[in-house]
């Protein structure tokens, strides 16, 4: 498939508002022949009296204000090539777009192989039955002593619950989790929990001075 280039003012100008409406139209059906066949603006004449529905002094009418322009055989649109891509363009375009096609179907071929070739290879390891222990310990691990959260999720803390004190918070958290044995996938997450779960301890005693504002009196020297 291929396009026609109209400028948004086309209907405004002179020729087309000389051609009139039914002629306008008619161009345009003959620029659209000319893209679909490639043929560079030539419009040959027992295809131009059959573009649209109208009467045949309407392609007179073309030629006279100046869009159409009689040839032998047929009809040219005037200037076709400087604003519509020629037909040795578009086959080009259309040939460099299908080999990029094919070369993209031979990797996927290429990768598909690969994947069906190391799928059917005997795996080098027992696998371990879900449910079994050592599943477990591949899925979930303990905290370990020392264990603090990655520079991510410390950012993340910063940003989003900056009043939460997530030092003290995080001590707290080592000191739980390492009491109780827990196991986790992902002990950042976990740790991202504890945090939402102490913001939402401090917004519920309003009462209570918040970490950023007593952060803010140490600098100015309000507490000793």
């Amino acid at each position: 498939m291929t396009w026609v280039k109209l400028d948004d003012q086309f209907p405004d100008h002179p020729k087309v508002e000389a051609a009139g409406p039914m002629a306008a139209w008619l161009y345009v059906c003959g620029l659209c022949y000319c893209a679909e066949h490639l043929t560079d603006g030539f419009i040959p004449a027992s295809k131009a009296a059959r573009l649209a529905p109208v009467p045949a002094k309407h392609l007179e009418r073309l030629c006279q204000v100046g869009l159409w322009t009689k040839v032998d055989d047929g009809y040219r649109v005037h200037d076709y090539l400087d604003f519509q891509p020629s037909g040795e363009t578009v086959r080009r375009e259309r040939k460099a777009a299908s080999e990029r096609m094919a070369n993209k179907r031979g990797r996927s071929g290429d990768v598909r192989a690969k994947f069906d070739e190391s799928s059917s290879s005997p795996s080098p390891s027992p696998s371990v039955p879900n449910g079994t222990p050592e599943r477990r310990a591949q899925q979930s691990s303990q905290l370990r002593d020392g264990w603090m959260p990655s520079e991510r999720a410390l950012l993340w803390a910063n940003s989003t619950f900056p009043n939460v004190n997530w030092p003290a918070e995080t001590e707290k958290f080592r000191d739980h989790h390492l009491a109780k044995g827990s196991r986790f996938k992902d002990w950042d997450r976990a740790w991202q929990k504890w945090i939402r779960q102490a913001d939402e301890w401090r917004v519920s005693r309003p009462g209570q001075e918040s970490v950023g504002d007593r952060n803010i009196r140490l600098l100015r020297g309000e507490l000793a």
